[in-house]
C-alpha cells in the first residue's frame, strides 16, 4: 500500500504546486532537484545502514518520515510553502529511497533459493507496478467524487489537500504490518 500511497500523492503534487501554491515552473524543478537529489544520498547511505542494523528497523523507520511528507503537504498553503515544502521534499526524498532499500532487501532475504526465485522478482516486480499505477487512479477518482472543500477532523481542505491527507493514512498500513515481517 505505501506504493499506492506513494503515487497517489504524487501524482498531484504538480498540481497542487501550480494551482493552489501558484509557484513557478522554475521554483518546482529546485524543488524536485531537492527531492531527487536526497533520494540519491539516501540510496547511497541506506544500504550500509540496512546491512548493520536490518532491513525491518530500517522499513520501520523510513516509514514514518513516509507518512509526515503527506501530512505536510495536507497543511501546506501560499503561507507556509516556503517552510513546509523543503522539508517536504527532503523528507520525501530519504525516505522513498530509504524505503526502496529496505524493502528491496526484505525481499532478497526472503526468496527462496534456486530456479524459481525469478518468479518472485517477477511478481514482487508487477505487484509493484500495479500498485504504483493504481495510486493516481485512486487519487484522480477521489478528485471527481470529493467537494471542492472537505472537513476533516475539524480542519477545512481543499480536495487535493484532502487526498494528500489519505495518502498518509494509507502509509499508517505499511507501517503496522512491518510488525509482522
Amino acid at each position: 500500500s505505501w506504493n499506492v500511497a506513494l503515487s497517489m500523492a504524487g501524482a498531484l503534487s504538480g498540481v497542487y504546486m501550480i494551482k493552489y501554491l501558484d509557484l513557478s515552473y522554475s521554483r518546482i524543478a529546485i524543488y524536485t532537484n531537492i527531492t531527487l537529489a536526497l533520494m540519491m544520498a539516501g540510496y547511497l547511505g541506506t544500504g550500509a545502514l540496512a546491512q548493520r542494523y536490518g532491513s525491518k528497523p530500517l522499513t520501520q523507520i523510513a516509514i514514518v518520515p513516509g507518512l509526515v511528507v503527506p501530512a505536510l503537504w495536507a497543511i501546506m498553503d501560499k503561507s507556509n510553502c516556503a517552510v513546509l515544502l523543503p522539508i517536504a521534499c527532503m523528507l520525501g526524498g530519504l525516505s522513498v529511497s530509504s524505503i526502496n532499500v529496505a524493502l528491496g532487501s526484505l525481499l532478497y532475504k526472503i526468496v527462496p533459493s534456486g530456479v524459481e526465485n525469478s518468479a518472485y522478482f517477477a511478481n514482487w516486480t508487477g505487484l509493484a507496478a500495479l500498485a504504483a499505477a493504481g495510486g493516481p487512479f485512486l487519487a484522480g477518482t477521489l478528485r471527481n467524487v470529493l467537494p471542492p472543500e472537505v472537513v476533516l477532523l475539524g480542519w477545512q481542505f481543499n480536495t487535493l489537500q484532502a487526498i494528500f491527507a489519505a495518502s498518509g493514512v494509507l502509509y499508517v498500513i505499511p507501517l503496522v504490518l512491518s510488525a509482522f515481517i
